[in-house]
């Protein structure tokens, strides 16, 4: 409301200033049509002077300068502004930020929490702002010990993850269509599995994408599933397990892993030593026990029945 409110001010008093001159201009004409052989007198002022003895003068008009706006607020140059979030444009952003700099601010912006500052560099973001975004965090660089908070940061990451995933469907076609069954890893103790699942199709091969958009993850009593798009390239990546016995979902929990991977560790229902990870006895030709965790994990289980023991 501000910036309207200024920037209405301010084509206000040109509008005011425009009418004043065609005022002046139409009386001139006016005069000079009653009196066409009148006398012009003052020089470069061009003063006609009328039959009735009064004068007209288009000298001034010449040199007027540009009226100031009946405001003190300026707000194409940034100034009246208290945040990145006031500003109508980029231009106006990218001024404001720079009166930062030169300390001259209006009501104490120069002094702003950096809440605010980082709450600017979201708004720019937001409106694809992206030198005045540069400007901000230039800005913050300058506050002793800043470190942009979690929720700036996934606002930040959610708007790069959803450009990127527009990307890979703008990228993908026909003939790039294809579903790749994730390799998996898998560990177990007594009470719990895990599995480290890698984006391609084989434990071997190097890893074609380091992370996937628009996942889609289940877990229920008997299957866990997983679906996503490469952000790198576009192709699909699944994995869908029934599993050997029955978990427990609301225990268990996911999270991508390093890069290339995500990993789960589900609970199981009952302990024991399950056979295999999956319930049909075929062998599945890229699933591998993960020998390293699964040391890990047996270490674990050690300890913690000591524990109990104890």
């Amino acid at each position: 409301d501000l910036c309207l409110t200024s920037a209405l001010a301010r084509v206000t008093a040109q509008l005011e200033s425009l009418a004043a001159e065609a005022e002046a201009i139409r009386a001139y004409r006016m005069a000079r049509q009653a009196s066409p052989d009148a006398p012009v007198n003052g020089g470069a002022e061009g003063c006609l002077v009328g039959a009735d003895g009064s004068q007209v003068c288009l000298g001034a008009l010449a040199g007027r300068a540009e009226p100031a706006p009946s405001s003190s607020l300026a707000v194409a140059d940034g100034v009246g502004v208290d945040d990145v979030a006031g500003c109508t444009s980029q231009a106006e952003a990218l001024a404001f930020l720079q009166r930062i700099e030169r300390g001259e601010c209006h009501r104490g912006a120069c002094d702003a929490a950096p809440a605010a500052l980082e709450e600017g560099l979201l708004v720019a973001a937001r409106r694809h702002w992206w030198e005045a975004a540069r400007g901000v965090v230039g800005v913050l660089r300058g506050v002793p010990s800043f470190q942009i908070s979690t929720h700036g940061r996934r606002a930040l990451t959610e708007i790069r993850d959803g450009a990127g995933s527009v990307l890979s469907l703008l990228r993908q076609t026909s003939l790039d269509e294809a579903t790749i069954s994730c390799a998996v890893q898998w560990a177990q103790g007594e009470s719990s599995v895990h599995l480290n699942v890698k984006f391609a199709a084989r434990l071997d091969a190097p890893v074609t994408v380091l992370n996937v958009d628009n996942e889609e993850v289940s877990i229920n009593a008997s299957h866990v599933t997983f679906r996503g798009l490469g952000r790198q390239k576009p192709k699909v990546y699944t994995l869908n397990i029934e599993l050997f016995g029955e978990v427990d979902a609301a225990a268990s929990n996911w999270s991508f892993g390093s890069v290339g991977t995500v990993r789960f560790v589900l609970q199981k229902a009952e302990r024991g030593e399950w056979k295999r990870l999956t319930k049909g006895a075929d062998k599945v030709k890229n699933h591998r026990v993960w020998w390293e965790h699964q040391e890990k994990v047996q270490a674990e289980d050690r300890a913690r029945r000591k524990a109990e023991r104890e």
